[in-house]
């Protein structure tokens, strides 16, 4: 399955849910899709480096095709 995830920087896009997690995974060249939580405000989510923000992971997968992941 992992084979699928595009690269984007060495290695690959994670998923978060939170900017600390976005912020560390960027320091690693890592990009990341954000889903929403609850807990942060959406603004903080790009703020940290989130290049798409999903309300939930039923969402991403709605929208996989178009998503971050599934270019």
């Amino acid at each position: 399955m992992l084979e699928k995830l595009p690269r984007i920087g060495p290695a690959g896009v994670s998923s978060s849910d939170t900017p600390y997690d976005i912020e560390a995974a960027a320091k690693c060249g890592i990009a990341s899709v954000a889903v929403r939580s609850g807990k942060f405000k959406d603004e903080q989510l790009p703020t940290a480096g989130a290049i798409a923000i999903y309300d939930d992971v039923a969402a991403l997968l709605a929208g996989y095709a178009t998503s971050p992941l599934g270019r």
